[in-house]
């Protein structure tokens, strides 16, 4: 194994042959039909068996990654038309909000729902997007540009501090358990750029990571952040517009438990100049 410099500790030491995506999520992909999955990169969706990886991580941090939310994610992500663990664990209770088009539940109420480990996987891909560029298929993908934000992630990751502020995450988990909408890997893309603040999503197996990065972000989205207060939504309408949804959750949630954590600051280009504590206040 060649010796480097660990992305995440930042110790010189021997380097794994790390995977963007564990090598699990692969295989899940591919069970059953026996098909190669479907992979989704910034140019076009296509069928493939290749599996971006590079020389990132040590041994030590592989195993904190594994450890913090890789395995217990592999364990409940959807597997089959029958086998979605984490979806089978939110149906059989009772949510917060029930719309049409969108439930939401309260993810740490209910047992055997780990959603840091959730949480702290969906952050560790967005940080792997932003450190490197993949090679997805036959070409390479560009580094989410975080800013400041990617130091940030790199901290909590390693477990120095916690969520970051001005960042949040919601999870939401595929209604739909066919093949067609599940058996699919996208890497992480921007979804929205707004003065306020920035959004990227990723897909794999049943789940659609969205990350929020900015020192403006809507109440409304902070208050059903799934990283800081356990919230999951299962959308089952895709024509509804997710920003409705998102202030249709955060209506109905309990909000003295809710405010988000952030201050007001800058907006994002300004803040994204001047790291995580901002400028001064005068």
């Amino acid at each position: 194994m060649p010796v480097g410099t660990c992305a995440l500790c930042l110790e010189t030491r021997e380097l794994r042959d790390s995977h963007f995506l564990p090598a699990g999520f692969y295989r899940i992909m591919r069970e059953g039909s026996g098909e190669d999955p479907v992979l989704v990169n910034k140019s076009a969706a296509f069928m493939s068996s290749a599996q971006a990886r590079a020389h990132l991580l040590c041994g030590e941090c592989e195993h904190r990654f594994n450890d913090g939310g890789e395995d217990w994610v592999l364990k409940n992500c959807w597997r089959s038309r029958t086998k979605f663990p984490l979806h089978s664990a939110l149906i059989g209770v009772t949510p917060f909000v029930d719309e049409q088009g969108f439930r939401s539940y309260e993810g740490k109420k209910i047992p055997g729902v780990e959603i840091d480990k959730l949480a702290y996987f969906g952050a560790s891909i967005f940080w792997r997007a932003a450190v490197r560029r993949w090679m997805v298929g036959k070409e390479k993908d560009a580094r989410l540009p975080l800013g400041p934000y990617q130091e940030a992630l790199r901290l909590y990751l390693l477990g120095k501090t916690g969520i970051p502020d001005g960042v949040v995450q919601i999870v939401t988990l595929s209604a739909v358990l066919d093949d067609l909408h599940n058996r699919v890997s996208a890497m992480p893309w921007l979804f929205e750029r707004k003065p306020e603040y920035r959004s990227y999503k990723f897909m794999v197996t049943g789940f659609t990571f969205h990350m929020f990065f900015g020192m403006m972000i809507p109440k409304p989205i902070g208050r059903i952040c799934s990283a800081r207060h356990g919230f999951l939504a299962i959308v089952l309408r895709r024509s509804e517009s997710r920003s409705s949804l998102m202030f249709t959750c955060a209506r109905h949630a309990p909000s003295s438990r809710l405010a988000i954590r952030a201050p007001r600051r800058p907006a994002w280009r300004t803040y994204f100049r001047t790291g995580p504590k901002g400028p001064p206040r005068n």
